[in-house]
């Protein structure tokens, strides 16, 4: 399976994506279920945004969460049977138990491993690739040379080219946290209810935090760049690898979500048969985070924005766990 993976989480922004522009649509929003009520609540929501992906000529892909506590493995699986009932093709994948558990379940779905999979190293995608992943996401501080590592031998490798990427994820909601301990320092350190969450919140606002010179910002259980992650102009270098899966991450403007379809589109096309890169037409630019290292790109002469990603105990991505 080659082409866009377009992740989306709302059934407007669904509706926004040109027929044929990408093979497959990851559906969901795992940083903070409750934000795509549209997508997952109930099952006829499901029934319906999937067969709205089919309509597109994509499969439909369900996105899963990126941590799984003790206890939830047997739950996740069990909720996420309804979705395979109601048409879903396959299961995008952070958390490697997960991933064994559905491919053992659902033997015949397609999985691919997300980008909080922390996929660096020819080891850890081996992990993935051996068990059935048909597409494995890199991390997005993976430099070029990296990726190229990655890629070596053919793997299947889906790099994030647009999009607000998710910098790190924690297994309870930060932005509760964060509303209700505000102004009560002696709260800190407390964990949300995760039922409460549940069962209550119809889906917090995002909240700009102090990190960075303030790009990111605090989404249920997830630090978001705040900033555009923008691969455009190296669609070249990454066809050059080989790289013929291309993900854009679904925390766009809704109007956005099928522009960057249409123009991501236009450029695989371009690209495989041959042709230079067409004109972004107005999509707007952002920064090329971590590809290039510290030094940026040899022939763009405008500053460099910086996507970094936070430390400290309790983020799966770019801090310790």
């Amino acid at each position: 399976m080659e082409g866009l993976f377009l992740t989306v989480s709302s059934e407007r922004a669904l509706r926004a994506v040109p027929a044929g522009s990408a093979c497959a649509v990851i559906l969901g929003h795992p940083l903070c279920p409750d934000r795509d009520a549209a997508l997952n609540k109930t099952p006829a929501a499901v029934s319906r945004a999937v067969a709205a992906v089919h309509e597109l000529g994509a499969q439909a892909i369900i996105a899963t969460p990126p941590v799984v506590l003790p206890g939830d493995l047997d739950r996740l699986v069990s909720s996420l049977a309804s979705a395979v009932d109601r048409g879903a093709d396959g299961f995008e994948v952070s958390d490697l138990g997960l991933f064994r558990a559905l491919k053992e379940t659902f033997p015949d779905r397609t999985f691919v491993a997300g980008p909080m999979a922390n996929v660096y190293n020819r080891r850890t995608l081996s992990a993935f690739l051996e068990k059935g992943c048909s597409a494995v996401c890199p991390s997005i501080e993976v430099p070029a040379a990296g990726l190229a590592t990655l890629c070596a031998g053919g793997a299947p490798m889906m790099a994030t080219v647009y999009g607000r990427p998710a910098l790190a994820f924690g297994p309870y909601c930060l932005s509760r946290w964060l509303k209700d301990t505000a102004g009560r320092p002696g709260l800190v350190g407390e964990r949300p209810d995760a039922e409460r969450c549940r069962q209550d919140c119809p889906g917090l606002p995002e909240q700009e935090i102090r990190w960075e010179a303030g790009n990111a910002v605090l989404l249920g259980c997830g630090v978001v760049a705040k900033e555009l992650y923008d691969l455009y102009q190296d669609l070249p270098l990454l066809w050059g690898m080989g790289v013929r899966r291309w993900r854009i991450e679904g925390l766009l403007a809704e109007d956005r979500a099928g522009e960057a379809a249409a123009r991501f589109k236009a450029a695989w096309d371009a690209l495989a048969a041959g042709k230079p890169l067409p004109p972004r037409q107005g999509l707007p630019q952002g920064c090329a985070g971590f590809l290039w290292g510290p030094a940026g790109r040899a022939t763009d002469q405008s500053p460099q924005r910086k996507l970094r990603p936070p430390g400290g105990v309790g983020f799966v991505g770019g801090g310790a766990f």
